[in-house]
């Protein structure tokens, strides 16, 4: 399929995840410190007037790590080619010669040349990767999860505090093999939270350096992108790394998924009026762009989350496969 457009796609497509949390949850940012003190994760946040309020934050790569795990499932469930390292979970976003010989199996890689790493893993496809060592290599992420902040009405009431357990660890007598007993402090939080998740969908595949997909197009971008859609539906309850110590997610209150044409982020879900919000800018843009927005959102329009996410990766297959239909390079085999 030839055509005049410079671009490899008709429109970009992107997808957002909008949502909000009621969470207790121990080590939410994978943080655990030994002695007398933790240091909590904290930003101040603007409340009107002049004031600013110290709150408890979430780290973005935590939530975004839970999304990577969820992947390694939801890309084996779709038949999708995983490294080595991160079939076991073990992401390493700098790569050395030898972390590419056990991930993909190439120890070595050229400055332009990504084509093992997308067709092999789908993980550092999604995720992107940085390869330093004799050339230099960004592949830039194309999953996007901003930090976790309570919302605006439990700003005030959104806690975090310390506690304090018991570890055996071998050998910590100065490494002569003794066992003995440590003290951890962890951080728990409790509160209504929202967040935020996005992917440019139609990038999956595609090397920013030679404006090439290393994948079929569209059957493995849309394979790709479902996952990872899929993934975002199940980190939304594996939040906190210690999961036996408390309840994790008590409850996902609302969400808001967008999938679009051109570039369109939701509303800040911290806002009471995030959905409402989101819908109009949604038709705002589509007046000014003249692409299209799909908000599907829970609980107004959706039964379930389930349901809203369904709905979601139905519109997603359909953006994409039309998009990539019109690109210049459609029908070419990578």
């Amino acid at each position: 399929m030839k055509s005049d457009k410079s671009t490899l796609w008709e429109y970009p497509v992107t997808v957002g995840v909008a949502f909000r949390v009621i969470i207790n949850v121990a080590s939410p940012s994978h943080e655990a410190a030994t002695g007398e003190y933790t240091e909590h994760k904290k930003a101040p946040i603007y409340y009107g007037g002049r004031t600013y309020l110290d709150v408890p934050i979430i780290s973005g790569n935590a939530l975004r790590r839970y999304v990577k795990e969820a992947l390694i499932v939801t890309a084996e469930k779709h038949g999708l080619p995983l490294g080595n390292l991160c079939r076991k979970g073990i992401f390493t976003h700098w790569n050395t010669k030898r972390d590419l010989s056990n991930d993909v199996g190439a120890s070595d890689l050229a400055v332009n040349d990504v084509k093992n790493h997308l067709r092999k893993c789908v993980m550092e496809d999604v995720a992107g990767f940085m390869y330093a060592e004799g050339a230099s290599i960004v592949r830039f992420s194309r999953l996007h999860v901003a930090t976790m902040k309570p919302t605006y009405e439990s700003l005030s009431q959104a806690k975090v505090y310390p506690i304090q357990f018991a570890r055996h660890v071998p050998g910590k007598e100065g490494g002569k093999g003794k066992s003995g007993q440590m003290v951890f402090r962890v951080e728990h939080i409790s509160g209504e939270f929202a967040g935020l998740m996005t992917f440019d969908a139609h990038l999956l595949g595609f090397d920013d350096y030679t404006q090439q997909y290393f994948v079929k197009v569209p059957d493995d971008v849309v394979e790709r992108a479902e996952a990872v859609l899929e993934a975002m539906y199940i980190a939304l309850n594996r939040l906190g790394a210690m999961k036996a110590r408390s309840m994790t997610v008590g409850d996902v209150t609302s969400l808001t998924i967008t999938v679009a044409q051109g570039l369109f982020t939701p509303t800040d879900p911290a806002r009471r009026d995030y959905i409402e919000s989101t819908v109009n800018e949604a038709q705002k843009y589509e007046e000014l762009t003249g692409w299209k927005v799909n908000v599907i959102t829970y609980p107004k329009e959706s039964a379930g989350i389930a349901e809203a996410f369904t709905k979601a990766k139905e519109k997603l297959g359909e953006l994409l496969k039309e998009s990539l239909a019109g690109g210049s390079n459609a029908g070419q085999s990578p």
